[in-house]
């Protein structure tokens, strides 16, 4: 099986024992722009019921809507910490029934904490935490960051038609002394850039993009950059703020947010 690049090497088999068990839910928690919605769709489609639905699951809509069109399927939960305490509860009594949809959530809460506060279901919490996959931020993975960002560009060369450039040591030195608060999407989001300025087989400092090491400077551009990724994503999915949604792993929620933030505009 094609592993996700990202993936931790310690979280592999206890990935891959949940993703063949199809019955038991999932549980996927990490900061923003770690690659868990990617990781719940590889648990699909490397289970029993990669054959069958899979749905995103957003909270402003119906649950028991979601449940019924899913079917046999798998039904991704976006941001679980979000859903209403009355959902939560139906969603309790969904996994003690062991029938229908597998559910997938994901979060980059802390639920024991909104537990604690009465925001969320303990019991619910005590069935999701049986199987848990937690995405350790960017700047926590230093062994790994290499080998991370080598496929990145492998991947976005392919999909820009070049080849696949080598680092220089500069650019690794600029890389690597930075922070990536917003992980694996902003990594991605400056590789892009990066790859597209390319012309030779070396990638030079010179054609990374500013990102943030002047800290006065550091919101406006990641700002530039989250806009640059959102024009991006709008036209790869032609305006759909759902596709994106899939696409991005993004609650579609958070993604019309930014759109407005910054003045854009979906097909919906």
């Amino acid at each position: 099986m094609e592993w996700v690049h990202f993936l931790p090497p310690n979280q592999k088999a206890p990935l891959e024992a949940m993703a063949k068990n199809g019955q038991t839910a999932v549980l996927i928690s990490g900061a923003p722009g770690t690659g868990k919605g990617q990781i719940a769709r590889w648990i699909h489609l490397n289970g029993p019921r990669a054959s069958k639905t899979m749905n995103i699951g957003h909270h402003r809509d119906s649950l028991s809507r979601q449940l019924v069109e899913t079917g046999a399927g798998s039904l991704i939960l976006q941001e679980i910490g979000e859903w209403p305490l009355s959902d939560q509860k139906a969603l309790l009594e969904h996994l003690r029934t062991g029938q229908g949809a597998r559910i997938i959530a994901t979060t980059d809460q802390n639920l024991e904490k909104r537990s604690q506060a009465g925001f969320f279901n303990a019991e619910l919490l005590t069935e999701l935490t049986k199987n848990r996959i937690e995405i350790p931020a960017l700047s926590k993975r230093t062994d790994e960051f290499e080998a991370i960002t080598k496929t990145l560009i492998t991947e976005l060369s392919r999909e820009l038609g070049k080849p696949a450039p080598e680092v220089s040591a500069s650019a690794w030195s600029q890389l690597r002394q930075y922070d990536w608060p917003g992980n694996l999407r902003e990594l991605r989001n400056v590789l892009k850039i990066a790859v597209t300025n390319c012309q030779a087989l070396e990638l030079s400092a010179n054609e990374l993009p500013q990102f943030g090491y002047d800290r006065t400077e550091f919101h406006a551009t990641r700002e530039a950059f989250e806009k640059t990724y959102l024009e991006e994503l709008l036209r790869a999915c032609k305006g759909s703020v759902e596709r994106a949604s899939e696409l991005s792993g993004m609650p579609a929620s958070a993604i019309a947010t930014k759109l407005q933030k910054y003045g854009l505009k979906s097909s919906e």
